[in-house]
């Protein structure tokens, strides 16, 4: 389960998707609360960016 906690551990290989991704690429992380704190809010963006994907959650 990927979490604030240990997003880090994965970064080398979210760094990796970057090629395989476009410049349109959208991340959509549906059915949870996950924007609703700070913490959630913060893995969002990182995720972005390690991708260099737009990434959504929607509840």
């Amino acid at each position: 389960m990927l979490s604030e906690d240990n997003l880090w551990a994965y970064a080398d290989e979210f760094r990796q998707w970057r090629s395989y991704l476009t410049n349109t690429t959208e991340i959509m992380i549906y059915g949870c609360a996950l924007i609703t704190g700070r913490a959630g809010q913060a893995l969002v963006s990182w995720l972005g960016l390690l991708t260099g994907a737009k990434v959504k959650a929607l509840s």
